[in-house]
């Protein structure tokens, strides 16, 4: 952060209202290199849910203004969030594009089914080593992680063909 204001110094930006003026630049910058950039799924998932805060916060401003001027700011405002919105359909049509190959998405390929899974063997070699409290002798217990990933895809395996393409064309979708 210091380089940044040192940098800012030479150039002869020093002052806090010589560095707002870069605000609106920067934050244009930043919305159209989400169009450029891949996003990952979570954090387009937090862009549309500030998106959405926006619109509503623009919506009660612009139903509660009591004179046109109390928001003078509106077509600055509607211009960033049309902006704004734009880029986020462009960034999440490139993520339906890219991930769009794999029935059951997130959740079965790399979220909660493949991470219950280890999750699920890690419990399991837990209860091993604690079972002496039971009077259960298991001897040592060792987690083989190559068995473990094989365990995550065999899980997957399991529950893939319920959101497969064939079982959705046979329930009458187009897929």
């Amino acid at each position: 952060m210091n380089t940044l204001l040192t940098l800012f110094d030479r150039v002869g930006l020093n002052t806090s209202s010589q560095l707002k003026v870069l605000a609106g630049p920067l934050l244009i910058m930043m919305i159209l290199s989400m169009m450029v950039l891949p996003l990952a799924p979570f954090i387009l998932d937090l862009l549309f849910t500030f998106n959405i805060a926006l619109s509503i916060m623009i919506l009660m401003v612009s139903m509660f203004a009591q004179k046109p001027l109390d928001f003078s700011a509106f077509p600055a405002v509607l211009l960033f969030s049309t902006l704004l919105r734009l880029s986020l359909n462009v960034a999440s049509t490139r993520v339906v594009l890219l991930e769009g190959g794999e029935m059951g998405g997130d959740c079965l390929n790399t979220g909660c089914v493949p991470s219950k899974a280890l999750l699920a063997a890690g419990h399991a070699a837990e209860n091993a080593r604690k079972a002496s409290r039971f009077g259960i002798s298991t001897g040592s217990v060792s987690v083989n992680f190559d068995q473990a990933i094989d365990h995550v895809h065999s899980v997957i395996s399991g529950i893939a063909p319920h959101d497969s393409v064939e079982r959705f064309e046979e329930l009458g979708c187009d897929v």
